[in-house]
């Protein structure tokens, strides 16, 4: 019988990593929202809902500027191996589900 990995909080989605991953690669929170077609005080909310769920700091505040602590930055990379292996899934799921039809 398979082990359950530890539980993750409800706050942590995939939208939220992929503004994590938006906001890292931006540099700031208007282009991140940009990218992800909505406004920055979501990708704020958003970022600010993820430290919260992981239980650690991962910015700090310079001014008015988020800046990522290296805790970001990891779960950035980790966050980022988690969507591509969620999106090969999903495609190779999906395929397979249409060869069955």
């Amino acid at each position: 019988m398979a082990h359950l990995p530890p539980r993750i909080d409800d706050q942590i989605t995939f939208r939220k990593l992929e503004m994590l991953l938006a906001f890292i690669d931006a540099g700031n929170l208007a282009r991140a929202a940009e990218r992800l077609d909505t406004s920055a005080v979501s990708v704020h909310r958003a970022l600010r809902t993820l430290e919260e769920a992981m239980r650690c700091p991962l910015f700090r505040t310079e001014g008015r500027n988020l800046v990522p602590l290296e805790s970001a930055r990891v779960l950035a990379e980790t966050a980022q191996e988690v969507l591509v292996q969620m999106a090969v899934s999903y495609t190779h799921l999906r395929a397979h589900e249409t060869s069955l039809h």
